[in-house]
């Protein structure tokens, strides 16, 4: 899981709505995003919700994310790109084996890209197995280039444990 400050952060965006964290993110993130990214992407795409749990929890903590982001790197926010097609399990309590076999194919592309870059972004990656996934649908679709971006980082279950 990931520890301290961040995540009770990102938790409390995540499940709370409370969007007055906003500007500490920013904060974070003018300083992370002066970091290199290879190319500069052609669009930002933020891991999407499916869209009963988007309805449930009123925001999508991965797009606000992106929006911030967007102002710094200067890329556009797509939300229309990446889809997520069924309700997946909560990860929280997932092993990396079983998070990787709970998201495959779980996202659709919904345009052919031809030869675009994009960067993901999501809230926490613990095994990475959710923006895999929505990497290896967009490369499926024609993207060359996909860098990920998270704010924080969890611990494998699989870890924690040992």
């Amino acid at each position: 899981m990931a520890e301290g400050v961040p995540r009770a952060i990102v938790h409390q965006l995540k499940y709370n709505q409370h969007e007055y964290f906003e500007p500490l993110i920013e904060t974070w993130l003018n300083d992370i995003l002066k970091l290199d990214l290879n190319t500069r992407p052609h669009a930002i795409i933020p891991v999407p919700l499916y869209p009963v749990k988007q309805r449930e929890r009123g925001i999508n903590q991965s797009e606000t994310i992106a929006h911030i982001a967007s102002h710094y790197i200067k890329s556009p926010v797509n939300t229309k790109l990446l889809k997520r097609t069924r309700a997946t399990q909560s990860q929280t309590m997932l092993t990396k084996n079983m998070r990787t076999k709970n998201v495959k194919d779980a996202f659709t592309c919904l345009e052919k890209i031809n030869n675009g870059r994009f960067l993901i972004v999501d809230d926490v990656m613990t095994t990475g197995a959710t923006v895999n996934e929505c990497a290896r649908t967009l490369i499926q679709n024609g993207a060359v280039a996909v860098e990920i971006f998270t704010l924080t980082r969890g611990m494998p279950l699989d870890y924690a444990c040992s």
